[in-house]
């Protein structure tokens, strides 16, 4: 890059307190994905041990999470969350979830 490139930069030191909430910014978006990585190993953890216990299987969360995705994309509908209203039912076998069944 020959000097005359650099011209149109702007010196950090000139921007004034802008360069600073940048600054701000960039740790905590960081900080952010550095939580999320941490929660992401936690719930890994913890279906890990729940499978591991035999208290749920993989294809029953695979499918409680699928049920749940759905009803959250009709609920981004506008209007798709007011009339249909949520029987309370899990996907989730109750015998899996410690209930006896009726």
């Amino acid at each position: 890059m020959s000097r005359g490139d650099r011209s149109h930069r702007v010196n950090p030191s000139k921007r004034g307190p802008d360069a600073w909430s940048e600054v701000n910014w960039g740790a905590q978006l960081a900080d952010f994905k550095q939580m999320q990585y941490h929660q992401s190993i936690l719930w890994l953890a913890l279906v890990e041990l729940l499978v591991e216990k035999g208290i749920i299987t993989r294809e029953e969360l695979r499918d409680f999470v699928r049920e749940l995705d759905r009803k959250v994309a009709i609920m981004a509908i506008p209007g798709g969350g007011v009339e249909k209203k949520s029987t309370g039912a899990s996907p989730v076998p109750s015998e899996k979830r410690g209930m006896k069944k009726e």
